[in-house]
């Protein structure tokens, strides 16, 4: 029995390449036509749930990358160890009742500071 054919009807180019690209890892047939719009023999109907998923790696990885960068500021002003600059950052973002990603945003920014790094993690 054959598969109905679907065009990837995805306007944000990246994100139907990266659709394309993870099709034809699985082991799908997709074609490019004349125009550049790319279509399979796999029934895409999960299109809006796949790129919500791309959404939220973007947004994951712009985070990790903000607190990875507020702790290393924080390792080289205060001396700490990468554990003990992450546990300070989370009390302190706990303390204040903010997102620890803003927190780290915010100290990236030079909007805010560490107000103390306390004793470091037990081990």
């Amino acid at each position: 029995m054959k598969r109905p054919r679907f065009q990837l009807a995805v306007t944000d180019t990246a994100l139907r390449d990266e659709l394309a690209r993870l099709l034809q890892a699985a082991g799908y047939e997709v074609r490019t036509d004349i125009d550049g719009h790319q279509d399979s023999d796999f029934a895409l109907l999960e299109t809006s749930e796949l790129a919500q998923r791309h959404a939220t790696w973007q947004q994951a990885i712009q985070t990790s990358r903000s607190i990875a960068t507020a702790v290393g500021m924080l390792m080289e002003r205060h001396g700490l160890s990468p554990e003990h600059a992450f546990d300070a950052l989370r009390r302190q973002a706990r303390t204040e009742r903010t997102q620890m990603v803003q927190l780290a945003r915010d100290i990236v920014a030079g909007s805010a500071r560490l107000l103390t790094p306390g004793p470091p993690p037990a081990a």
